[in-house]
């Protein structure tokens, strides 16, 4: 009995298990592929503030993470960002190497979870309520990362040491009026999503003979693209903005633009992540989808030949 839950805990880690994908040739093309497409798709990045990009080259670390699972995620996701900043450049800052290799930590644990919900009876009701659950949990945390963002009493404020009383109190009233701006955009964000997923339940209701796992699998992504919106963008966002202006400047002083940073950094994020989050539920639902078949194809058949040999 330990030694099957030692071998399911080792699964969960590494879907791949017997095989050692990084001892497979095949698996090894495969992440060489991805990785090889996410450098491309670096060139594509548009910038619209400083440390506010939109780009599609976290695409292929998801898709790693996915597949692969949590511990080669986070393994490939930081060589691809090393490799990314070999060629590309730029100042390396520990708060954003980090960001693609948690990612695909964060995605290989949710497609795990995902892969030990599909072999249980009520699957479908259950990711259906994981999904709903996660999407109450999107709303209330990105709330609550506002109003600390937004509150005058939080570091963020009291760091100020130099800014004159009425300038400090006209950026405190801006902040205040901009939280419930920033609110209703995530609102707005929330009601979007959901009526995507309510579309996709009646699409999936109104065929009989739909296959359940693409309608599950659109449920997780949702997951996958909310989590990474709320921690990465809005948690952590303007938090590593800030720190890195401090790295790169070698200072502990903050100007009062970057320091009140909810209107240079927080409110454009936002608005980025209100386009960019239901455009990445759809490319990303898409491509597992379309790669699920040759994937499980290749995974079934690269655990064969390892038995096989044996």
């Amino acid at each position: 009995m330990e030694h099957q839950k030692t071998n399911k805990f080792i699964k969960f880690l590494f879907p791949f298990w017997p095989v050692k994908i990084f001892k497979s040739i095949t698996g090894i093309c495969v992440l060489a592929a991805l990785l090889g497409l996410s450098i491309l798709l670096n060139l594509f990045k548009i910038n619209i503030t400083a440390g506010i990009t939109i780009s599609f080259a976290w695409l292929p670390g998801i898709i790693i993470g996915w597949y692969f699972g949590p511990i080669v995620g986070l393994l490939m996701g930081a060589l691809i960002d090393t490799i990314n900043w070999l060629i590309y450049g730029g100042v390396w800052f520990w708060m954003y190497a980090l960001q693609e290799p948690i990612l695909g930590l964060i995605v290989g644990i949710i497609s795990s979870l995902f892969n030990i919900i599909r072999n249980t009876k009520q699957h479908f009701s259950i990711c259906l309520i994981i999904n709903q659950i996660m999407l109450i949990g999107f709303i209330i945390s990105s709330i609550f990362i506002v109003f600390y963002y937004t509150n005058p009493n939080n570091p963020f404020f009291q760091s100020i040491s130099n800014a004159e009383n009425s300038t400090s109190n006209m950026i405190k009233t801006t902040q205040l009026y901009l939280r419930w701006i920033i609110l209703g955009i995530l609102l707005g964000l929330f009601v979007i999503v959901e009526v995507i997923v309510g579309y996709r339940y009646y699409l999936f209701k109104k065929d009989r003979d739909a296959d359940s796992i693409r309608f599950e699998t659109f449920l997780f992504i949702t997951i996958v693209a909310l989590t990474s919106t709320v921690i990465f963008s809005f948690l952590l966002g303007p938090i590593s903005a800030i720190e890195y202006y401090k790295f790169l400047n070698n200072t502990s002083y903050v100007p009062n633009l970057v320091n009140y940073g909810v209107m240079y950094y927080l409110l454009p994020r936002v608005i980025k992540e209100c386009f960019k989050t239901p455009i990445y539920i759809i490319i990303l639902t898409a491509l597992v989808c379309a790669l699920n078949p040759a994937i499980v194809s290749f995974k079934n058949r690269i655990i064969n030949s390892y038995h096989s040999e044996k």
